[in-house]
């Protein structure tokens, strides 16, 4: 609100300040960012009628409604349509140590320069999906996979789009099987085998041994009540970016909490420079 008292009038619009909040520039203010945009044209409101009358202000300053944080994905996709880029990572983060550490599965970049007919295994996130009628007037896709830097075609034949049709959607994160292969102007494509979610990995395997012996995030924070909208912060933070680490906290009279699963989180140099950017440098121990 203060951010807003100090616009000149004709700045007071809700398409010129929500490009900032979803890049993410009001993220160190305790409110998450589905939290300032629902408020935002409530919160410009009270300004406009107030004007510099702080006593107004005061008593017609709004009611803030807090909100669930966007997923991932809507925040990545805010962020790619306000900046042209994205600066919370990936979706496809929270598997990098299965897709680097089970032999089963290659990386899209692998799958780009793998030679014809090799059998292919890898996660990836669905970027886009086409559906169309074969001349035996049967449903099959065609589709774009990808991860942060490159993407591969899918051609999903009718027997097995008829098997996953409601897995092949965007922004789903899948385990695709099939066969490399290239279409009829020579572009590399793979065959689709099989398609399944990314949950029944964890549900039906072992997950691969971890790189190193981390175990527990340690948060130091003021008061459990005092900071409850930081801690909704991590909780969102730990759903989004899945890992090992069990999340600690610990307050100024340092009673403990350690948050139940599914709040386990990663503990990549991404997660650990976002939670310090929201409890403070010291304030964060991974170990």
């Amino acid at each position: 609100l203060n951010f807003l008292q100090r616009l000149p009038l004709k700045l007071l619009k809700v398409d010129m300040i929500s490009p900032l909040i979803y890049a993410g520039a009001f993220d160190g203010f305790g409110a998450n960012r589905a939290t300032l945009v629902h408020n935002l044209p409530a919160m410009i409101q009270s300004v406009e009628f107030s004007g510099q009358n702080i006593n107004l202000f005061q008593e017609m300053e709004p009611k803030i409604e807090w909100k669930e944080d966007f997923s991932l994905i809507e925040r990545l996709n805010h962020e790619k349509e306000a900046l042209g880029f994205t600066i919370s990572g990936h979706p496809l983060d929270a598997y990098k140590d299965i897709i680097n550490n089970d032999p089963d599965f290659i990386n899209i970049s692998d799958a780009v320069n793998a030679p014809l007919k090799k059998k292919v295994k890898l996660i990836a996130l669905v970027q886009t999906v086409k559906v169309i009628r074969t001349k035996k007037n049967e449903l099959m896709a065609f589709s774009t996979v990808g991860d942060e830097f490159y993407a591969i075609d899918l051609v999903v034949f009718p027997m097995i789009y008829q098997k996953s049709m409601q897995l092949l959607r965007e922004d789903n994160i899948l385990i695709i099987e099939g066969t490399v292969g290239v279409d009829r102007r020579d572009n590399l494509q793979i065959v689709v085998d099989g398609l399944k979610p990314v949950s029944k990995y964890k549900n039906n395997q072992k997950m691969p041994p971890p790189t190193n012996t981390i175990r527990r995030c340690f948060i130091q924070i003021e008061d459990f009540t005092q900071d409850h909208a930081k801690i909704e912060n991590v909780k969102q933070l730990a759903l989004d970016n899945f890992g090992p680490a069990d999340i600690i906290l610990v307050d100024r009279n340092r009673q403990t909490i350690q948050l139940d699963s599914p709040y386990t989180i990663s503990y990549s140099y991404r997660v650990q420079q976002q939670l310090k950017e929201i409890f403070g440098q010291e304030r964060v121990v991974f170990k």
